[in-house]
């Protein structure tokens, strides 16, 4: 049998669906993401099919969205985007958080390349900071700063 092979995902509240849909549509690995019904009396009325992209195998879509998962869910349903995060308290959490915005960024922009394609270095890096810039209001993002400790070219600090 050489069916495609999917992922299905069940959820305990349906809140969450539209949110995790994009989400996980932006996974290397996932091609599409349904919202599917079900009539199931196991199940909500509606849950997430996964379809994996050729090149991946139904074992590498379902760590990834394992993963994606539990990024999504690790912080309460209230929690807020970096407000009360300060520089010397910049932590694992907010730091990866400002990676993985930046990686879903340049995953869309790679969707679109006629946005991209007249952009060098330096346009791109451009093109991020305001969308860096509209996470946290108590900080800002600069692109090519220099500071006490040299040249960087994204710098997120405190606006305080």
């Amino acid at each position: 049998m050489s069916g495609k092979k999917y992922l299905k995902v069940f959820l305990q509240n349906l809140d969450h669906i539209p949110n995790l849909q994009i989400s996980l549509n932006m996974l290397p690995s996932v091609a599409k993401v349904n919202i599917t019904h079900s009539d199931s009396q196991y199940s909500l009325p509606q849950n997430l099919t996964i379809m994996s992209k050729l090149a991946f195998s139904i074992g590498e879509v379902k760590a990834e969205v394992e993963a994606e998962l539990e990024r999504f869910f690790s912080g309460g349903t209230s929690d807020p985007v970096f407000i009360d995060v300060t520089i010397p308290a910049l932590g694992d959490s907010a730091y990866f958080e400002i990676l993985d915005r930046i990686i879903q960024l340049g995953m869309n922009l790679e969707k679109y390349p006629n946005v991209t394609k007249s952009l060098d270095e330096e346009g791109i890096r451009d093109y991020f900071l305001p969308h860096l810039n509209s996470i946290s209001q108590s900080h800002s993002a600069t692109g090519e700063t220099f500071n006490k400790k040299g040249r960087t070219d994204i710098l997120i600090q405190d606006n305080k």
